[in-house]
């Protein structure tokens, strides 16, 4: 079965298992491992978590050709927190920050053909 057409391109975006957030999450006793599935991630339909290279290497190995990949969001506290305290200013330097670190950024991206 094909997926996309010749020349189409899918777009992946994934919750990133090593965000600032979940590792704080471990350390605090609330997620077992980077990569287990919290309850919003549950409420989300998320079937599983996946870091930056693990992710590349699904389309790798579905014989896609990945062009181009990155994180976006360092989400450094929950959402709720960030709702009641974050302005708009702070919101944009933070998905800029989630740019340039996507190693740690709260998200995760593949584009891919």
């Amino acid at each position: 079965m094909k997926i996309i057409r010749g020349g189409g391109i899918i777009l992946s975006l994934v919750p990133n298992s090593h965000s600032i957030h979940r590792q704080a999450a471990v350390k605090m006793g609330l997620l077992k491992s980077e990569d287990s599935m919290s309850e919003a991630d549950i409420f989300h339909g998320h079937r599983r978590i996946y870091d930056l290279q693990s992710l590349q290497k699904e389309f790798d190995r579905a014989g896609l050709k990945v062009i181009d990949s990155g994180g976006y969001w360092l989400k450094p506290l929950s959402n709720a927190q960030i709702q009641a305290h974050w302005d708009s200013q702070m919101i944009l330097a933070f998905m800029e920050l989630g740019e340039a670190y996507p190693q740690i950024a709260g998200d995760i991206y593949v584009v891919a053909q």
